[in-house]
Order: structure tokens, then sequence, then C-alpha cells
């Protein structure tokens, strides 16, 4: 009896654990369920928020570069815009550049040609025509003036005080046809004394040898020198040559002289020896021409 107690005791708890497992087991199901529902929904939702300030991040980046180049858009137009304005200035200088010529030309075409060449021919000719003149004399410097009023014996005097400083120096007798003094008297100043000859020869002959006594480094009698006539262009471009050797002397140079290049003076600072040492033109009080 009672192991068929037992018997029936035993089946009835085992009916009542597989009822309490199977009402268990959906109990557990749905209270888990919500719970990964929810953690889904946060990771979608911080998905697009990171999405969302990524997308703004760049926004911000793009609008930042828009503006960027927005900037340099609008300085390279107001730079374009400037350099437009400064072209038309000067195309509008080149215009009245070119007009001015065209009407040069017109001028030109017109005949003033023939007058400026005219001109021209008319200056060589007189310029070869001095040049001539003057081969025939020559200048000579420090020649003591005489005292008398007469002319003739002024004339006089002035010879033989010629002929004395040149026998004085070495030099033979040069006997020419005219003699007169350059500019006014004045008793602190001795005028140049200007000698003409018959011939070229003469005139060239007596500045040679001066010369010569100079390179060879004979004593000349102090303040005496000779030297050829000049043209008036060649005395005005020898005193250009003067005055640009004392400005730049006035502002520091040294060693500055005149040399003549094809004829023509020019300012040299090498100290060469065909150069003329730097002398004034004129007197400074009386303006007369002393070279």
């Amino acid at each position: 009896m009672n192991s068929g107690k037992n018997s029936i005791n035993s089946s009835s708890s085992d009916r009542v654990l597989r009822t309490r497992t199977t009402t268990t087991q959906p109990t557990s199901s749905k209270v888990l369920s919500p719970v990964t529902s929810t953690s889904t929904i946060d990771d979608v939702m911080s998905t697009l928020l990171s999405f969302r300030n990524d997308l703004t991040a760049s926004n911000e980046k793009l609008s930042t570069a828009q503006t960027s180049q927005f900037k340099d858009l609008k300085s390279d137009l107001k730079k374009l815009s400037c350099l437009i304005a400064d072209l038309k200035a000067e195309n509008t200088a080149l215009r009245n550049d070119v007009d001015s010529l065209m009407d040069k030309v017109a001028k030109l075409e017109s005949g003033s040609t023939t007058n400026i060449a005219s001109n021209t021919v008319s200056q060589v000719l007189q310029e070869t025509f001095e040049s001539e003149r003057c081969s025939y004399n020559v200048l000579a410097y420090g020649v003591t003036e005489s005292l008398s009023s007469n002319i003739a014996e002024r004339i006089k005097d002035d010879k033989e005080t010629f002929q004395k400083l040149l026998e004085e120096n070495s030099i033979g007798p040069s006997h020419g046809s005219k003699y007169f003094r350059l500019g006014k008297a004045r008793s602190d100043y001795v005028r140049p004394l200007k000698v003409i000859y018959t011939s070229k020869e003469d005139a060239t002959k007596l500045i040679m040898s001066f010369a010569e006594l100079k390179n060879q480094g004979v004593s000349i009698t102090q303040g005496f020198r000779v030297v050829k006539d000049k043209t008036k262009l060649q005395r005005e471009l020898l005193r250009s040559c003067h005055l640009e050797i004392d400005h730049r002397t006035s502002n520091g140079e040294s060693g500055l002289s005149i040399k003549y290049v094809n004829g023509s003076p020019k300012v040299i600072s090498d100290g060469s020896k065909n150069g003329v040492h730097p002398r004034r033109l004129t007197d400074p009080k009386s303006n007369a021409q002393i070279n």
C-alpha cells in the first residue's frame, strides 16, 4: 500500500514540475524583449546624432572654405579692376603720344624737314669756316700788357714782349701778321694776346714747339702758355667741360681733366697725359675769354 502511494506522489510531482517549467519560460521571454528593443533605439539615435554632428561640421568647413574663396575672388576682382583702370590710363597716354608723333610727322612731311636740313648745313658750314680761320691763330697767355695809351705803341710792345717770352723759353722767333688783345683792359688782369699768322703751318709750328717743351718737363715762364684758337662752338663745349669739372670737384671728385676725343673735349678722371688741365674759360670778373 505504501509503495503504491509513493508512486502516485512521484508522478504528481513530475507533472507539477513540468507545469511550472512550462509556465515560467514564456514569462522570462516577455521580460527580456523590451530591454533589447530599447538598446536598439538608443544605438540608432546615437548613430543619427553622430551623423548629424559630422554633417554639421562638414557643412561648417565647406561654408568656411566657400567664404574664403569668395573673399579671394572678391580681392582678385578688385585687383583686376585696378589693372583695367591702369591699362585704360596707359592706353590714353599712348594714344596722346601717337597723336603727337603723327603731328610731328605731318609737319616734317609738310616741308619743315627742308628747313631743319638747311639750318644744319648752315651750322656745319659756319663751323667749318670758323675752324679753318682759327687754324691761322694762336692765343698767348701771360704776356704783359703795354701801358702806352697809343694803339700803335701798344701793338709794338706786345710783339716785343711776346718774342722775349719765346726766346726765354727756348722757342724760335715767330712773327705774326696781327696782334690784338681779347676783352676789355683791366688793371688787375692780363688779357690774352691773339696772334694771327699768314699760314697755318706757322701757327701749328709754334703750338707744337710749346707742347714739346711741356712734355719734356722744361721749366716755362710762370703764367706763359700758348694754345690754338677755338671756334665759338669749341669754346662752348670746353666751357661746359670746365663747369662739369667744377661741379664734380665740389662733390668730392679729384684728378679730373679734359681730353679731346675726335676733336671734341671730354671730362676724364684717369689723369691721362693727353688731357688738358682744367682752367676757367673766362675771367670771373670780366667774363673775358682766357682759354
